[in-house]
């Protein structure tokens, strides 16, 4: 056992359907989204010219670390998008038309119909904790 499977405590349950309880590495990063690597290439790019204006001695290096700040950014935000995707935390309509079935069962459970969830389903999330 990892200690990285007691890193977090969720305190609530989940809203939506739920892909994969605790996805690994691999199925994070596969479910990137077409936002999330938008959203990785305006962090990247955008962070680069802070560091030109911001470098006094070395404009070349301060823009580099600046851009490797950035990517750094992105991606560590994409990967929590992901995951919360598939942990049913966020909308993931998406990935449940493309995984029909939870990926963390040994036998094939389909997934919830998908659905918004209603402020009768938030409040009561709100009262019945998950731990």
């Amino acid at each position: 056992m990892s200690l990285l499977n007691y890193s977090a405590v969720i305190k609530y349950k989940p809203l939506y359907p739920v892909v994969h309880s605790h996805p690994g590495f691999g199925l994070v990063v596969n479910n990137f989204n077409a936002r999330d690597y938008q959203i990785l290439t305006a962090a990247t790019l955008g962070s680069a010219p802070i560091g030109f204006f911001l470098g006094r001695v070395n404009r070349r290096a301060s823009m580099f670390a600046y851009s490797l700040l950035g990517l750094t950014f992105g991606f560590i935000y994409n990967y929590q998008s992901s995951a919360a995707r598939l942990m049913g935390y966020r909308s993931n309509e998406s990935l449940v038309k493309k995984y029909p079935f939870r990926l963390d069962t040994p036998t094939p459970v389909p997934t919830d119909v998908f659905r918004e969830p209603t402020a009768e389903d938030i409040e009561r999330n709100k009262q019945e904790p998950n731990y």
